[in-house]
């Protein structure tokens, strides 16, 4: 059950409220009309999701950390493949990986010498 791009976008604007429901178990309502949007979004990944009543606090938290985690996870994982993707144009466009630099010889220290 993953999200696709276009849900991954509609999901977006509510990030903040994914991240307070996550880290803090507290449901900011992003009110009505958006948590039916999201519960739509995990109606189409998950059929058997319960249906959403809008007054129900335990409800709207259930809602917000299922589409948050599904958020955060394609967030890392987009994140990820972002990453890779620089690391191999860079290797590519500089033909071979650079080797490490050399170390430096170990000098004497400077010191006025003995008395």
């Amino acid at each position: 059950m993953q999200l696709t791009d276009e849900q991954f976008a509609t999901l977006a604007p509510y990030e903040a409220h994914f991240t307070t429901a996550l880290r803090s178990s507290y449901p900011r309502s992003p009110g009505r009309l958006a948590l039916k949007t999201i519960h739509s979004i995990l109606r189409e990944l998950e059929p058997t999701t319960p249906a959403l009543n809008t007054t129900c606090g335990t409800c709207i938290l259930r809602v917000l950390k299922k589409a948050g985690t599904l958020y955060f996870e394609k967030k890392e994982r987009d994140a990820a493949q972002d990453a890779l993707a620089v690391i191999a144009t860079k290797e590519a466009a500089a033909g071979k990986p650079k080797p490490a630099p050399k170390p430096k010889p170990a000098t004497k220290p400077k010191g006025k010498g003995k008395k």
